[in-house]
């Protein structure tokens, strides 16, 4: 049968759906069905064969030997319910071992909305944990501040992951910035209650982004001097503070400088546990930053930065690359876990993309991009590939009867994902 032929007999048997009237929704409980409502029922069953057939779905039609009309609205609802756009699950995807925790990135969540109406709420992995429990993974969603700063997204996931996940082997499975929230809990915040057996890192900036640096030079938000002040306990704000201090000329203007090593030699106690429980990072080569770099942070100009100022987030100093080059000097991996890396790539965006704008400024200064990170930021460890999508992409829209026509599948990667993790032994 040719296709032209197939897509003509589909359409005949939607039409036949939508143009008989339903007489079991208005007699459900009528056992006595006349002539024209057994032909409805008929019409019915055939129309949902149809749909299934066009979703890839057909062997999951229930038998219409023997079987009544609720029987058979059962099954293919079942079945509807486990149909995704663009996407028939496959039989040889397989659950790793031990549970699977979702971190989202920055502005992320885990739900959002009213518990008492779920059907008003909006989930960060819609669709994924799904999937992924319909194999068998046993899955966790995590949720740390949205636009926290590093280290305390990192204390929030670990005190997540001790609740939830004690005694437990994990594998964590990271898009954008949750990237480094597991990184900075795996070296910095190791727990004995919880095993961290892998990290999977999707579009994660584990360079920084040329976007955020952009962003900082243009509007004054994530400047570095900002985040040094208010974050001392951070390990890597006190490396810039005496990186900064340390790399003035003499002679020259230092008052910034100045200012961030004096108030990082007075810090709170808390402050010094913290260096001293990371000394072994400390001990790594002091990462560069010129003072031409560090007084670059501060020209933009105070209108702009006074307006932008209630914008400001310490997330946005968190992913410059001036952060994450330090950043990665000071948090080595840990060898008994294992790394692995997605990147992402869009090679052309649309004008009316909402990141097409910063794909231009990402792709001038580091090359190819998912609008957000450059391709060689998004690698550490393994690197797994590079998908063909953008970086919002990655997670399935989070606002219901919203469909995307995206060749892009997100539901399957993280099935596929998986599917590796069990394959490692994980």
């Amino acid at each position: 049968m040719s296709l032209a032929n197939l897509a003509s007999q589909l359409r005949q048997k939607l039409n036949a759906l939508l143009s008989v009237q339903p007489l079991s929704a208005v007699f459900p409980h009528n056992q006595n069905a006349t002539a024209g409502d057994q032909l409805s029922r008929r019409r019915r069953r055939e129309a949902k064969k149809a749909i299934m057939l066009w979703a890839g779905l057909n062997t999951a039609a229930a038998d219409d030997t023997g079987r009544g009309d609720s029987g058979d609205s059962s099954a293919a609802e079942r079945a509807l319910r486990r149909a995704h756009i663009g996407l028939v699950v496959q039989q040889n995807h397989k659950a790793p071992r031990d549970p699977m925790v979702l971190c989202h990135g920055l502005f992320g969540f885990d739900v959002l909305g009213p518990q008492a109406v779920p059907g008003l709420q909006i989930h960060y992995w819609r669709g994924i944990s799904e999937a992924l429990r319909e194999i068998g993974c046993k899955v966790q969603v995590s949720r740390v501040g949205s636009v926290a700063a590093l280290k305390s997204r990192a204390h929030q996931l670990r005190d997540f992951l001790e609740t939830r996940m004690e005694g437990q082997g994990i594998n964590l499975v990271a898009h954008s910035m949750g990237g480094l929230d597991c990184r900075y809990v795996i070296t910095h915040l190791p727990s004995s209650k919880f095993k961290v057996n892998s990290l999977t890192t999707v579009a994660t900036p584990h360079c920084g982004s040329s976007f955020m640096d952009w962003c900082r030079d243009s509007f004054g938000v994530g400047l570095l001097q900002d985040y040094i002040r208010k974050q001392l306990d951070d390990v890597v704000s006190q490396h810039l503070a005496a990186t900064i201090a340390s790399s003035a000329p003499a002679g020259s203007s230092q008052s910034a400088a100045d200012d961030i090593a004096s108030e990082s030699n007075s810090s709170s106690s808390a402050a010094a546990a913290a260096s001293s429980s990371s000394s072994s990072a400390a001990s790594a080569p002091r990462p560069q930053m010129t003072h031409e770099a560090a007084q670059t942070l501060i020209r933009t100009h105070p209108l702009i930065r006074a307006l932008c100022s209630p914008l400001d987030s310490p997330a946005f100093a968190n992913l410059t690359l001036d952060y994450c080059r330090t950043f990665n000097e000071l948090t080595p991996d840990v060898a008994e876990v294992h790394y692995a890396s997605y990147a992402a790539v869009a090679p052309k965006m649309s004008p009316l993309a909402p990141l097409y704008f910063s794909h231009r400024i990402v792709s001038e200064r580091e090359g190819p991009n998912d609008g957000l990170v450059a391709l060689e930021s998004a690698k550490w460890g393994e690197f797994m590939g590079t998908l063909e999508c953008d970086h919002w992409q990655l997670i399935p829209p989070r606002i219901r009867q919203i469909v995307r026509r995206d060749t892009f599948d997100p539901i399957g990667f993280y099935l596929n994902l998986a599917t590796q993790l069990a394959e490692k032994g994980y």
